[in-house]
């Protein structure tokens, strides 16, 4: 079946149309991508039952499913690959929660119309480590001033979970993490000494990024540690505690999981 350069035009239209409710969810699109649909479409996932029929397909569209906010973010490009076939294709490289590229393939009737969306997805392989790398590294150290400072749960002497956000937080090397707890009698310093261990969230929306870290830690005592630790701080940091009263913690990292655009992170100690 031949088309013309007019059924292209249209056939792209259509595509794009889909695209746009996949990365928003918005109804108002689907239900105009709906327009280009067969009555009798297929929604090929690949992973999930397969969703047929205008209608269905155009629920399918609209909302917020648990891919819609990482489409959202993806590097797209449509490209005509048969008369009758249309490919979209995207890649994820600068966010994490995403599939390393995602590809929706279109096909067409006789009338046109989209008969079949084909999806197809490569998920982000798992990057297995036992030391920090420079990647997480750096996310770490710059956590409060990209916005992102940590979040640190504990349970404290009473048997009670507490959370608290933390912008002390560096990496005192590959494996080991320094904070300044300004209160040195306070509730994370008992539970450190008590030798409870510690979770870590770090959370930066706009890459999609997320580790959970799991450490315990110890309070040094020494003058060279606790000149490095409190000499690292952010200034801001820095100046709510100008006499150095706190105490300096030092945690090791035991495991860290999460997602980022480099992929899934797998971090367990040797």
């Amino acid at each position: 079946m031949g088309h013309s350069g007019a059924d292209q035009a249209i056939f792209r239209r259509g595509a794009e149309a889909v695209l746009q409710a996949l990365r928003t969810g918005e109804a108002s699109v689907a239900r105009y991508a709906g327009t280009y649909l067969a009555d009798d479409v297929r929604f090929v996932t690949g992973f999930q039952a397969d969703v047929a029929g205008r209608d269905a397909v155009v629920a399918r569209l609209t909302g917020q499913w648990p891919i819609t906010a990482g489409l959202a973010r993806g590097n797209w490009q449509v490209s005509d690959e048969q008369p009758d076939l249309l490919v979209a294709h995207a890649e994820f490289a600068h966010a994490g929660a995403a599939p390393a590229e995602y590809r929706l393939s279109f096909r067409f009737d006789a009338r046109g119309r989209i008969s079949t969306i084909e999806q197809g997805m490569t998920r982000k392989p798992a990057v297995s480590m036992t030391r920090m790398t420079p990647v997480i590294r750096r996310r770490i150290d710059r956590a409060l001033a990209d916005g992102s400072a940590i979040t640190v749960g504990y349970v404290d002497d009473h048997g009670r979970p507490v959370l608290s956000l933390r912008g002390s937080i560096r990496t005192y090397n590959d494996r080991e993490l320094s904070l300044w707890a300004r209160n040195a009698a306070g509730g994370l310093v008992a539970a450190v000494k008590a030798g409870r261990p510690v979770s870590m969230l770090y959370r930066d929306p706009p890459t999609r990024t997320t580790m959970i870290l799991e450490a315990v830690g110890r309070v040094t005592e020494d003058q060279g540690e606790r000149d490095w630790i409190y000499g690292m701080l952010p200034e801001v940091e820095a100046t709510h505690d100008v006499t150095r009263q706190g105490a300096a913690l030092l945690f090791t990292v035991q495991s860290i999981k999460g997602m980022a655009p480099e992929g899934n992170i797998d971090f367990t100690t040797e």
